[in-house]
């Protein structure tokens, strides 16, 4: 077992259900799958579902698995969601997420137009959209910040 692999195992903030072993010391991933513990999984799925073009792929009392499609076909982006203080959890997992450190960035076709749809719908914005901007900074449906990204304007935030 590598030392990543070692370390991973041993933390709580990384998961790793499968490896891969490259070239030499490299590790080849196949996807990455974040898994957020809130107490409002119905409210991520809608926010996901409803205002970026996410769909359920699995769907229970305590979690909800979301995919979106890739412009280019490739595997979806992969997002979940889980109640905390389950039984089968380990203890490390069981909290549920405070909101703060996490930064989620989705790049997108047309960030004006998801922009004018979070602000409609009266999610906080904490970044505005500017003409010379290619990033959208929204608070979502459970505290998490995400980024909206138009990577064609190639201006950093």
């Amino acid at each position: 077992m590598s030392d990543f692999v070692k370390a991973a195992a041993s933390s709580n903030l990384v998961a790793v259900s499968r490896c891969y072993p490259g070239e030499g010391d490299t590790m080849q991933f196949k996807s990455m799958f974040p898994v957020i513990v809130t107490n409002e999984v119905i409210r991520a799925r809608d926010f996901y579902v409803k205002h970026l073009g996410f769909y359920v792929v699995f769907e229970a009392d305590w979690n909800v698995q979301l995919h979106a499609p890739r412009e280019d076909g490739g595997k979806p982006i992969e997002l979940a969601f889980m109640t905390p203080n389950l039984g089968s959890q380990p203890a490390a997992l069981r909290p549920a997420f405070s909101g703060e450190g996490v930064i989620v960035t989705l790049e997108v076709e047309d960030v004006d137009s998801v922009y004018r749809n979070l602000r409609d719908f009266g999610y906080e914005m904490v970044v505005d959209l500017k003409d010379e901007s290619s990033n959208a900074l929204v608070i979502d449906a459970i505290g998490l910040f995400t980024i909206n990204h138009d990577s064609s304007r190639n201006t950093p935030p």
